[in-house]
């Protein structure tokens, strides 16, 4: 019987080759984990430091595209839901994160995520083992009241043809949809969180020959309901043999038509159909510009939409599959942000956790963690006096930003007559702000320094 490796690399290679990572007697993963990912951020520190280099976009991007996956090689397999382990990957995780954000040592692992919008590694490795078990294992995934398994995915076809034998569909987009000929128009909707498919059907005269109205399961996409509405036309005139014209106005589904790549089941067993069937032309049509038979396709496609009897259950997509496990690492995450006892500065500031996000400056951090030349801060890590050098009250975030005289100049200069009134987040997303900030960490580092 086949082991789980080997089923996990099935789908992408062909001939069964079994790629394993060798560690010395005396090492582990976690050591070689750290010493790679220390050798990757070794080579990003070239490009970037605290106060200049490349934009922190382009290193989130190098870490979650490259380092994350490469820490997270075949974490299917040795992943374990264990407080040890998670604690371990997210101290490996931290190396990267600090060179996104630029912080200061002292700032915590939950606070660098939230900066740079990068989720907890460990949380990342738990969802991949449930999505592998899902696949690989016919595990059950538990979704609300559905408990879904193996067989209600549409995950392509594992054994894939050589490109070369790869079936393609071509379509043309300058086809006058006013032909007299054999012609399908067909088109798909989605309201209200259910799905419905069109189509209607002229002979060479112009005269309808037959229309359907079909309500698809609610987990169907609109790409999928046009798929479904063209594979159904095509259904009901396999038996002709003259010319015909199928128009639609899903650009999407046509591309996929033509691609050589993998697709869903419903877009391969449209290319399987039309491969002996020449005689059936697709055509591209603009949609909602006056075109009587797309508007009739779409207006059957709504009407489909607002009936209550489902007439063809669709199986969950692989980007179904693929949303839902971000939204779950969204949600767990969320949930360990809310509950965390550490970064409560941080938390006040961004309470709803974001991958969006990347702040990568030096200095306009210190403001959103609260680690930095603050004389506070200083004092409760180094033991230095927290009162301002203007000896009007402490060193404080609030007193630099609204209080102390010394940056009187800068406020007038840089921030909005109404800044009082406004949070932090706000007044960060102006850019004349944000170098009035600057200005401001500068200014205090010196003082630090001296």
């Amino acid at each position: 019987m086949e082991n789980d490796i080997e089923k996990a690399v099935r789908p992408r290679f062909r001939k069964n080759h079994l790629f394993l990572v060798c560690f010395p007697a005396a090492s582990s993963y976690k050591c070689h984990a750290i010493n790679k990912t220390q050798n990757l951020q070794g080579k990003l520190t070239r490009y970037t430091r605290a106060t200049w280099g490349i934009k922190p976009q382009i290193i989130k991007e190098i870490y979650t595209k490259a380092i994350e996956s490469y820490i997270l090689y075949g974490s299917e397999i040795w992943y374990t839901d264990l407080v040890k382990l998670n604690l371990k990957l997210n101290q490996i995780q931290r190396i990267p994160l600090s060179t996104i954000v630029k912080n200061y040592r002292t700032v915590s692992t939950e606070a660098l995520n939230i900066l740079s919008g990068c989720p907890p590694l460990d949380i990342v490795a738990k969802a991949k083992k449930e999505k592998f078990g899902l696949i690989f294992r016919n595990e059950a995934l538990m979704v609300q009241d559905l408990t879904l398994y193996r067989e209600d995915f549409d995950l392509g076809n594992s054994d894939l043809a050589p490109p070369w034998e790869a079936c393609v569909i071509p379509w043309t987009m300058d086809m006058d949809p006013g032909i007299e000929e054999y012609k399908i128009f067909t088109d798909g909707s989605k309201w209200n969180e259910q799905v419905g498919s069109g189509a209607i059907c002229y002979d060479s005269n112009g005269q309808e020959e037959w229309s359907f109205s079909l309500r698809l399961g609610n987990n169907a996409s609109v790409f999928i309901a046009e798929a479904i509405a063209i594979l159904e036309s095509i259904k009901r005139i396999l038996h002709i043999n003259c010319i015909c014209y199928i128009f639609t106005d899903s650009r999407s589904v046509l591309m996929a038509l033509a691609s050589y790549c993998d697709q869903t089941s419903i877009i391969e067993e449209i290319k399987l159909i039309l491969k002996d069937k020449r005689n059936i032309v697709l055509c591209w049509v603009k949609a909602h510009v006056g075109i009587s038979g797309n508007e009739i396709a779409d207006s059957l496609a709504k009407e489909a939409t607002r009936r209550e009897t489902i007439v063809i259950n669709i199986k969950f997509s692989k980007r179904w599959l693929k949303n839902h496990f971000q939204r779950v690492i969204k949600e767990r995450w969320q949930q360990r942000w809310e509950f965390s006892l550490k970064a409560r500065y941080t938390y006040g500031l961004m309470p709803q956790v974001s991958t969006k996000r990347c702040f990568g400056d030096f200095y306009i951090n210190q403001f959103l963690t609260g680690h930095g030349v603050f004389p506070v801060y200083q004092m409760r890590f180094f033991g230095k006096n927290d009162i301002c050098h203007c000896g009007r009250d402490q060193g404080t975030i609030t007193h630099y930003l609204y209080g102390c005289p010394t940056f009187n100049q800068i406020r007038q200069g840089y921030l909005p007559s109404n800044f009082v009134n406004l949070g932090l987040l706000e007044l960060i997303s102006l850019p004349k702000v944000r170098v009035g900030l600057r200005l401001m960490g500068q200014f205090l580092l010196q003082k630090c320094l001296d």
